[in-house]
């Protein structure tokens, strides 16, 4: 179990964006690894459906006594980055989500963000995060980029290809993107800190 107070590495001086590293070791991965030997994967999609815009593959990982460590590590460290970093409204955890990015088929996930502006929800989502379970060697490509600044300027976008092991935690109204993967295999799980909206 990592300690609550992980300390966050801001990348740059951007806000609500910062990286904990090496928060899960080998093992830990190769537990989170197992699932993917029994959980049914599927055709990634959006809130939109499906669409070309998205190529990956996704599972929900489940609630039981064999994740429970792993919703409890997800959750001290989300407690930590909202204190480090955002300082929001939280109260649940979405769902914690692996993706299988192939190189065999150009995996992408194109210009996104993780909430929506239209309507008006009680909850919805605040921080997002990326937990990467594959070592930077075992595939090209596959960088996440975000444009914190919503200026659509490339000199804006921050490009991190993280180290395995590695959580990053960002504000979900953030445009981001994940380059195809070129070759190889990028596995990570995701998930969405939710809070409440305010009037």
């Amino acid at each position: 179990m990592m300690p609550l107070r992980q300390s966050l590495l801001p990348t740059r001086q951007l806000t609500h964006f910062g990286t904990m590293q090496k928060c899960f070791n080998d093992e830990e991965i190769d537990r989170i690894k197992f699932f993917k030997k029994i959980l049914e994967f599927k055709q990634a999609e959006t809130v939109e459906g499906a669409g070309d815009y998205r190529v990956c593959e996704s599972a929900t990982m489940p609630i039981d006594q064999n994740t429970q460590w792993l919703w409890d590590k997800v959750g001290d460290m989300s407690a930590s980055a909202n204190y480090d970093l955002f300082l929001y409204d939280i109260e649940y955890i979405e769902s914690i989500e692996y993706l299988v990015y192939e190189g065999s088929n150009n995996s992408r996930y194109d210009w996104h963000a993780d909430t929506s502006l239209l309507g008006y929800r009680k909850y919805d989502r605040k921080i997002s995060a990326t937990i990467m379970l594959s070592d930077p060697a075992d595939y090209e490509g596959g960088e996440l980029v975000v444009d914190s600044t919503g200026t659509g300027l490339e000199e804006n976008f921050y490009k991190l290809k993280m180290e395995k092991g590695d959580v990053t935690f960002f504000d979900s109204h953030f445009r981001h993107y994940v380059s195809p993967v070129t070759s190889g295999v990028r596995e990570v799980l995701v998930f969405w800190v939710h809070g409440k909206n305010k009037l």
